[in-house]
């Protein structure tokens, strides 16, 4: 009988032993389970992260190489560096080191990026960054390159290299300069200028080289660029001053150095710039532009 009781009493030990051994693998199992989905919500390292399907990101930081696709709507938040955003709104926003392809860009900043197809506007800052395709608009454009038929409007270009963009403003005169001591003074209303002062005109915009001519054989009024003194009726551009060679030019085609063939007179002299003068995208100025007052010079 003690036999019997110990031989079922080791029995029932041997089936609960192996009862918590199956149990045990089950809850091991489980744990595996759990760490792997507690891993795959971690934030991703790689481009794997993504951003899509009318997806909304406020106020948000996305991390790096992201990307963020069809219609999504990025709104004061911060991308990451080396990430993606195609046919997407931008909206309040800045983006470093990243690649913009057919989006809409309002009041955001992009650095050293590439941004194709995409219309920027609304006080957007763009440096260090190639704009292909795209409508630019209201904004401040730094270091850049645009190309292929960009369209820029109303725009501040600074430092750029502007290759194939349409610009739709006419290029205006911002200024005309002579020296005088060796310091610059006024085209219009400046006085007492160097009798062998070069001229110096600035412009809008990036200007077509080949339209800013001057007579470099005679005193013909002839060229885009037209520097005059009074004849004896107290008439200007019935004669004009032979420039000893073709301009030079600098600060991104937008600034012109004339140099007269001689000295000037001690008397006052007028600057004109025709309607041949163009801009990079072939438009002429829209009025000759002459300065009223002039510019004295002194022997």
């Amino acid at each position: 009988m003690k036999k019997l009781l110990f031989f079922l009493l080791v029995f029932n030990l041997s089936l609960l032993v192996f009862s918590c051994s199956g149990g045990g693998g089950g809850s091991s199992s489980g744990e595996s389970s759990t760490d792997t989905s507690s891993s795959s919500t971690s934030c991703p390292s790689s481009s794997t992260y993504t951003l899509d399907s009318s997806s909304t990101a406020d106020n948000t930081t996305i991390t790096d190489t992201s990307s963020i696709t069809d219609n999504s709507d990025v709104d004061d938040s911060t991308v990451r560096v080396c990430s993606s955003i195609s046919t997407s709104q931008v909206d309040n926003s800045t983006v470093d080191n990243s690649t913009i392809i057919g989006s809409t860009i309002d009041n955001s900043s992009f650095t050293n990026s590439t941004i194709t197809n995409s219309t920027i506007d609304n006080n957007s800052t763009v440096i260090n960054s190639t704009i292909t395709n795209s409508t630019i608009d209201n904004s401040t454009i730094d270091n850049m390159t645009i190309i292929n038929i960009s369209i820029v409007i109303d725009q501040i270009l600074r430092d750029d290299n502007l290759d194939g963009f349409n610009s739709s403003d006419r290029p205006t005169v911002s200024s005309t300069y002579v020296l005088k001591d060796g310091s610059s003074i006024s085209g219009n209303g400046g006085t007492d200028a160097d009798p062998g002062t070069n001229i110096y005109i600035q412009f809008s915009e990036a200007m077509l080289t080949s339209s800013i001519t001057v007579n470099t054989s005679n005193t013909n009024c002839s060229g885009t660029i037209l520097v005059s003194k009074a004849d004896g009726s107290g008439n200007y551009f019935t004669s004009c001053v032979q420039m000893s060679s073709s301009p030079s030019v600098s600060s991104n085609l937008k600034t012109f150095t004339f140099d007269p063939s001689s000295t000037l007179d001690s008397t006052t002299y007028k600057i004109r710039v025709t309607t041949g003068a163009k801009d990079g995208s072939g438009n002429s100025m829209s009025d000759n532009y002459t300065t009223g007052t002039g510019f004295t010079a002194t022997k």
